[in-house]
């Protein structure tokens, strides 16, 4: 009886916990991270100021990082499931790769919001040179590093990719995804009529980095020369 009790009070700590990310995204989308108050979070939120120290006991800055660890968390669990998937299936390097810039480009084409918020405060903390704050991000990013270089390592194992560094493609794919999201998100506010967007659909994006990736540009070996 006790365990029960003690695990469904956890999930209701969770999801407590989850409805004040949810509000601070919120609020952090609409305001900004810089702007956004405690307590405009908690009236989202509709929890009391207190409340939301006694989950988040430094305030906004760890609210910001428990929003970036779940979503680097949710990721990491799905890009997992995904490679475990495709090479049960027996796809190949190229094929797997491919389904998961797609699977990744149109999960956060569906989190604009998260997307923003994280390009925004990433490309701050990284310039802020509060080691501790950088540390933090270069954690949760090598996470997402290890679910993707795993499965092409043993795919250059198989001699279907490259004999290259599976850690660097694992990174020149994520910072595909990151520019081209970065470029569609900032053409669709300046001129929504600009060729690029055309290529704002998870499809059409997938089969564009993963040719210029994958197959590489020349049309022929002659053009190289």
């Amino acid at each position: 009886m006790e365990a029960t009790t003690l695990s469904r009070r956890e999930r209701e700590r969770l999801a407590r916990r989850d409805a004040m990310l949810d509000a601070a995204l919120t609020v952090f989308a609409d305001k900004g991270y810089k702007q956004a108050t405690l307590d405009e979070v908690a009236a989202r939120a509709e929890f009391g100021k207190g409340t939301l120290y006694n989950y988040f006991p430094k305030g906004k800055q760890e609210i910001l990082f428990s929003l970036l660890d779940r979503l680097f968390s949710d990721m990491c669990e799905w890009t997992h499931s995904h490679f475990a998937e495709a090479e049960a299936a027996g796809q190949t390097g190229r094929e797997m790769l491919r389904t998961y810039i797609f699977k990744h480009v149109a999960y956060l084409s569906e989190r604009r919001d998260v997307f923003a918020l994280l390009m925004q405060e990433v490309h701050r903390i990284a310039f802020d040179m509060d080691l501790e704050k950088v540390g933090r991000m270069v954690e949760m990013r090598e996470r997402m590093i290890d679910q993707i270089a795993a499965p092409i390592q043993r795919a250059i194992d198989r001699g279907e990719i490259r004999d290259l560094p599976a850690t660097i493609i694992a990174h020149t794919i994520l910072g595909n995804i990151k520019g081209h999201l970065l470029a569609v998100t900032l053409e669709a506010h300046a001129d929504p009529s600009c060729s690029f967007i055309e290529y704002a659909d998870p499809q059409r994006a997938a089969d564009l980095i993963s040719t210029t990736l994958l197959d590489g540009l020349a049309l022929s070996p002659s053009a190289d020369a």
